[in-house]
């Protein structure tokens, strides 16, 4: 059984592309959500981005750069709340999807098929970016660059 378990189940490698002109990740927080956390992610951050252009409507306005920003902190927080209810739910083995990217560079193991959604965040020069990528995991490794990031 264990063995079947072993012969189904994925590697992934990933590497986080830093925005053009800027530094490598340090040390990003990289976060594996199984497909019920991702959809749960998905309406936590939806949630906080709506909530924040009703309230800060006239500062985008004039100032488009701090929308980016605020799309960041929406994933940061939502990220937060799903971690959380993760951690309390005992449904998923959080210490097992999460990692830290040293140098960009991150590796999942152990991982069964299915669909997920990979987050991770880290401040560089002082601007936070946060990546996200939606992937369908079969057995086998799987090599990830991930190149979606707000801002």
């Amino acid at each position: 059984m264990l063995l079947a378990l072993l012969v189904q189940s994925s590697i992934i490698n990933g590497t986080l592309i830093s925005p053009q002109g800027s530094a490598a990740p340090g040390s990003a927080q990289v976060v594996l959500l199984p497909s019920e956390y991702a959809q749960m992610f998905n309406a936590e951050a939806q949630l906080r981005i709506d909530r924040y252009w009703e309230v800060y409507k006239p500062e985008f306005a004039e100032h488009k750069e701090t929308f980016s920003q605020a799309f960041a902190l929406a994933y940061r927080e939502a990220l937060d709340v799903v971690l959380s209810r993760m951690r309390s739910s005992g449904k998923a083995d959080s210490g097992s999807l999460i990692r830290t990217a040293n140098s960009g560079h991150f590796e999942f193991r152990g991982i069964p098929p299915g669909d997920y959604k990979i987050i991770a965040t880290d401040s560089i020069q002082s601007i936070v970016y946060v990546w996200t990528e939606a992937v369908h995991v079969t057995p086998g490794p799987m090599f990830l660059q991930m190149k979606t990031r707000v801002p």
